[in-house]
């Protein structure tokens, strides 16, 4: 019994807890694997639009 809760605590650490539906896991890290990614794309193009507006009122109030 010790040795096993052992091993339990040991894969979990690790973050691989097998038990039952390792499928079913595997299909969330790749979701959140999307959705991370996702999360990452929205944020970059909400700074290069925030970085293109800066640059055009910068470009707009230095021609002025």
């Amino acid at each position: 019994m010790k040795m096993r809760r052992k091993m339990w605590k040991e894969r979990k650490r690790n973050g691989r807890v097998m038990m039952r539906g390792v499928r079913g896991k595997r299909k969330r890290e790749g979701n959140q694997r999307t959705s991370r990614l996702m999360r990452m794309t929205t944020c970059c193009s909400r700074i290069i639009t925030s970085l293109a507006s800066v640059g055009q009122s910068l470009e707009t109030s230095l021609s002025a």
